[in-house]
């Protein structure tokens, strides 16, 4: 993973194991608001797209929300840490 998120906490244990999981493993994490859902999974797909040996298309990678607003707030954080 890139430095682009020294701004950013340390990402817990739990939720470093979600990042660290196989490419091909299907997550589904439940957590409350404020538990840094959106900040894992930016980590998540920074972690498929740039490992070396198996990293991932934009393209190959599907993620599912149930709002907008989440969609938008994860719009806005990738295209953040991509210019970093």
């Amino acid at each position: 993973m890139t430095d682009a998120y020294h701004d950013s906490p340390p990402l817990t244990e739990e939720q470093r194991a979600v990042v660290e999981q196989p490419w091909d493993a299907r997550l589904l994490v439940p957590a409350g608001a404020g538990a840094g859902k959106t900040h894992t999974l930016v980590r998540r797909l920074d972690a498929l797209m740039s490992d070396e040996e198996e990293a991932l298309e934009a393209g190959e990678i599907l993620v599912l929300s149930f709002s907008r607003a989440a969609v938008r707030e994860l719009r806005e954080r990738i295209a953040l840490h991509a210019r970093e």
